[in-house]
C-alpha cells in the first residue's frame, strides 16, 4: 500500500508546484503588458504596439485558466457585451460597419485583459506581480517625462505633441494625464510590497507626470479623488456617520471655492501668466470648455438622425464628416457617446457598467481585506479615488477606450473577487488552489 501511495503524494505536490509556477508565469505575463500600456506610438492605425503584449498576456492566461480548471470568473462582462453588441448594431444600421466593426473588437480585447487581470490576481502574490508593475511602469513613464521636461528634449516628453504639454508615447495629453493620475492612486493603495519612502517618492514622481500632461480633468480628478479618499478612510476608522459630516464639509467647501474661481476670474489671470503651468491648465480652462460644450451641441444634432439605436461604435467623427458641421472630431464623452453612438440599449449599458463597478468598489471600500492581501494592497480606498478620476474624466473624453483604464477595473475586480475576508477556498482536480465567491 505505501509503495502506492508515496509515489502519488509526489506526483500530487509535483503537479502542485507545476500549477503554482504555470500562475506566476501567467500573472508575469500580463505584468509585462502593463509595462507597455504607455507605447501607444507608432501605431499601425487603430493597432498599437502595447495591443500585441495585451492579446498575447490575455492569451497565456486563457490558455493557464483551462489547463488548471479554477474557477474562472467575467466580472464586467454582461454589461460591456452589451455594450459591444449596441454599438456594433447601430454601426451596422447606420452604414459605418468598418468603424464600428474596429472600435467594438478594441472594445472585446481590452474586455478579455481585464477578465485576465481579474482571474490572475486571485492569490496575494500574483495580485503583488500586477500591482508593482502598475507602480513601476507609471513612475518609470512619468521619470522619462520629467527628464525630457527638465533637459528641453520634448521628442522624449512628447510636449511636441500639444503645446509643451506632455503626452509621452501616448496618443495625446490628456491620455497621458488620466494614465499617471490612476497610477498615482494605484501606488498609495499598495502595502508593504512597496516600503513607505518607496512608496512616497513614487506618487511623487507620478504626481510630477501629472501636471507635465496639464490635463485639467486628471489634474481635478486627483484633487478630488483625495478628497473621497479622505472621507473613506474616516468611514473605515469613525463610521458612516462621521463619513457622511465629513463629506457634508468637504462638499461646502468645495462648492465655495468654484464660487470664488469663479468670481475672481482666475482663468483670465492665469492665461496672462508667465508660468507656462499655470498657462497650459488653468488658462486654457475657458477655452476647453467651450471647445467641448461645442462639440455636445454638434453630437445632439447628429444624434437626433439616429436618437433610438444610434449611428455606430466611434461613428462620431464620421458622422460629423457628413454634415455641415465644421469641427468633426469624436464624441471626447463616454456618456453622450453612449447614447449617441449606440442608442438607448447603449446607456443602459454604461449605467449597468458603471453601476457594477461601483458595487464591486463598495464591497472592499471601507472593509479590511483578508490578511494576506491587506499586506500587497494596505489601502484599497485609494482605487476608489482613481475611479472618481475616471468619471471625471469620462465628462471630457472617451476614457473607455484607454487601455490602462481596464487595468484599473481588473484590479478592482480582483480584490472584490478573491481578496475579502470570509471568501471560500476551493481546491482544483490539480491540487491548484482557487478563490472563489461565497
Amino acid at each position: 500500500m505505501s509503495s502506492q501511495v508515496v509515489p502519488a503524494i509526489l506526483a500530487t505536490a509535483r503537479r502542485e508546484r507545476t500549477s503554482i509556477a504555470e500562475h506566476r508565469w501567467a500573472a508575469t505575463a500580463i505584468g509585462v503588458s502593463v509595462w507597455l500600456v504607455p507605447v501607444l506610438r507608432p501605431g499601425l492605425g487603430p493597432v498599437r504596439p502595447a495591443d500585441f503584449a495585451i492579446v498575447g498576456a490575455s492569451a497565456v492566461v486563457f490558455l493557464w485558466l483551462g489547463w488548471s480548471r479554477v474557477p474562472v470568473r467575467a466580472p464586467f462582462a454582461a454589461s460591456t457585451t452589451l455594450l459591444c453588441i449596441a454599438g456594433l448594431t447601430a454601426a451596422l444600421a447606420s452604414g459605418h460597419a468598418v468603424v464600428g466593426i474596429v472600435a467594438v473588437t478594441q472594445d472585446l480585447v481590452l474586455l478579455g485583459w481585464c477578465l485576465a487581470i481579474a482571474n490572475v490576481c486571485r492569490t496575494p502574490e500574483t495580485l503583488g506581480i500586477v500591482l508593482k508593475s502598475c507602480a513601476w511602469s507609471a513612475t518609470v513613464a512619468a521619470s522619462i517625462v520629467i527628464v525630457g521636461g527638465v533637459t528641453g528634449i520634448a521628442a522624449l516628453s512628447g510636449q511636441e505633441i500639444e503645446g509643451g504639454r506632455a503626452s509621452l508615447a501616448f496618443d495625446n495629453p490628456n491620455q497621458a494625464g488620466a494614465y499617471f493620475a490612476c497610477a498615482f492612486f494605484v501606488i498609495l493603495s499598495s502595502g508593504p510590497i512597496l516600503p513607505r519612502r518607496r512608496k512616497i517618492v513614487m506618487a511623487i514622481v507620478v504626481a510630477v507626470g501629472v501636471l507635465l500632461a496639464a490635463s485639467n480633468a486628471a489634474i481635478g480628478g486627483v484633487l478630488l479623488g483625495l478628497l473621497l479618499v479622505a472621507i473613506l478612510s474616516i468611514a473605515r476608522r469613525r463610521g458612516i456617520v462621521t463619513a457622511i459630516a465629513a463629506a457634508s464639509i468637504a462638499a461646502f467647501v468645495v462648492g465655495g471655492a468654484t464660487v470664488a474661481f469663479v468670481r475672481l476670474d482666475v482663468a483670465a489671470a492665469a492665461q496672462e501668466s508667465d508660468i507656462r503651468l499655470l498657462r497650459n491648465t488653468l488658462g486654457r480652462g475657458e477655452e476647453s470648455a467651450g471647445d467641448r460644450l461645442g462639440r455636445w451641441e454638434s453630437l445632439g444634432d447628429a444624434y437626433l438622425r439616429y436618437p433610438i439605436t444610434g449611428y455606430g461604435a466611434a461613428a462620431t467623427k464620421a458622422v460629423l464628416d457628413e454634415g455641415p458641421f465644421n469641427d468633426a472630431k469624436g464624441a471626447h464623452n463616454d456618456y453622450a457617446a453612449a447614447l449617441a453612438e449606440r442608442g438607448l440599449l447603449g446607456s443602459i449599458a454604461l449605467i449597468l457598467l458603471i453601476g457594477a463597478v461601483v458595487h464591486r468598489m463598495a464591497t472592499f471600500a471601507i472593509r479590511p481585506l483578508a490578511p494576506g492581501y491587506a499586506a500587497v494592497m494596505g489601502a484599497p480606498q485609494f482605487l476608489a479615488g482613481a475611479l472618481l478620476v475616471l468619471a471625471i474624466s469620462s465628462l471630457t473624453h472617451e476614457v473607455l477606450h484607454f487601455r490602462n483604464v481596464w487595468v484599473l477595473l481588473g484590479l478592482v475586480a480582483a480584490v472584490s473577487l478573491w481578496a475579502r475576508p470570509g471568501v471560500s477556498t476551493e481546491t482544483t482536480a490539480d491540487g491548484f488552489e482557487g478563490r472563489a465567491r461565497p
